[in-house]
């Protein structure tokens, strides 16, 4: 919903194409067996890095003041199912995924057991992990500029 590598996605949407400021912008999720890491990544130039910073916390803090209507947690739900569908085109993705699971799991679980996981998911729970993981106090950053030293 915030982003992934999709086009449509929130930050996509608020950062890229309504302010301009950012080239790209994609938010991940790698998941570890007791732990994992949400970042999210813009390229943009220095003199619009800080507004554009401001403008993912303020994109984290719309998730972590109000909740998803039901209509919003539909189409997130759909958005993300779609994705992965088309991610199961691409064989080494799909095996990369799979021996994780196996690594991780001890089986390979099925794509409608993963739907039926996505569509058991509230809004009342996206809510929760918002305001755990979206906590600006818990949030670091992390940028990588370019020194031009013209030595």
């Amino acid at each position: 919903m915030l982003g992934g590598m999709r086009l449509s996605s929130r930050l996509n949407l608020e950062i890229r194409e309504k302010h301009g400021i950012a080239y790209t912008i994609e938010s991940n999720y790698t998941a570890y067996s007791d732990t994992g890491i949400f970042s999210v990544y813009f390229g943009t130039e220095a003199d619009k890095m800080d507004k554009a910073h401001k403008l993912v916390l303020k994109e984290f803090k719309k998730l972590r003041d109000k909740q998803l209507s039901p209509v919003q947690l539909k189409q997130s739900k759909n958005k993300f199912i779609g994705q992965i569908a088309l991610g199961e085109e691409n064989r080494m993705a799909l095996i990369i995924a799979m021996a994780k699971n196996i690594i991780d799991y001890g089986e390979v679980e099925t794509l409608e057991r993963i739907y039926d996981r996505i569509n058991k998911v509230s809004s009342d729970e996206i809510w929760d992990v918002s305001n755990e993981i979206l906590d600006p106090n818990n949030l670091n950053s992390l940028i990588f500029q370019p020194d031009f030293d013209e030595n």
